[in-house]
């Protein structure tokens, strides 16, 4: 992308009530820019020619992860895969992963039904994925949890340990390679004795998963990926963002 496309990307501005304007790039490639009220499009304008390198920087970024994104119409495990469809005439639903291919058998009568359907089934295979690893990691860590929660969060993964103890973990997971996945429920694990990102909760996290900044990076990379996948956006129900 050159600098000269600045001009013509898609900008969304909203107003709010802020002191300083910020400048937000969307990992769909939108440029979210929010501005305290007296802001006018001249001083936009100023803005993000003043941000342009980083922001072309960060958008080349979203473009090469939408490729892959975009290589097929869904992604599962870290890797693309197409989804394929077939109608019966049972009354049961059934999910079938295959290599490089996922296969939702739904009855004819749920037509329309697609995408409820098949985050019905992929739930039922992140919960299983979940309480394996809980089970096995919450007794290495000496810790007890309360309520697992499988949620739809449309920013980054959402994983979240409560002040009780209930853990909340994003559909999402499920396009990441499954060892990231399983850092990620370590990660949320180890909140149960360190809240907070301190050094103490690093070396926890760090005694289970060495190469643990290795995963970090995959998840931001995969947020991307996420975000620009056909059938995750409908999943997660991402909303559109209006443009100017």
């Amino acid at each position: 992308m050159s600098a000269e496309t600045l001009s013509s990307l898609p900008i969304s501005i909203e107003v709010k009530d802020v002191k300083l304007a910020r400048i937000i790039i969307r990992p769909d490639g939108i440029v979210w820019v929010v501005v305290p009220q007296g802001y006018d499009r001249y001083d936009v304008e100023q803005l993000l020619s003043k941000k342009r390198e980083w922001i072309i920087q960060q958008l080349s970024q979203i473009e090469w992860y939408k490729k892959i994104a975009l290589s097929e119409n869904f992604y599962l495990f870290g890797t693309p895969v197409r989804l394929n469809i077939k109608y019966h005439n049972a009354h049961s639903s059934k999910l079938t992963i295959l290599n490089n291919k996922v296969i939702l058998s739904i009855p004819k009568s749920r037509r329309g039904q697609e995408i409820s359907i098949l985050e019905k089934e992929l739930r039922k295979i992140l919960r299983n994925k979940l309480n394996a690893i809980l089970t096995q990691y919450s007794k290495l860590l000496g810790v007890k949890y309360n309520r697992v929660s499988i949620k739809k969060h449309k920013s980054k993964w959402g994983g979240s340990c409560s002040n009780k103890n209930n853990l909340n973990f994003n559909l999402a997971l499920l396009s990441l390679p499954e060892d990231t996945l399983r850092y990620a429920v370590i990660h949320e694990l180890v909140h149960l004795i360190e809240k907070r990102h301190t050094k103490k909760f690093w070396l926890i996290v760090s005694s289970l998963v060495p190469d643990y900044k290795r995963h970090e990076k995959i998840l931001e990379e995969h947020w991307l990926i996420v975000w620009n996948n056909e059938i995750w956006r409908k999943i997660l129900a991402i909303p559109e963002i209006e443009i100017y």
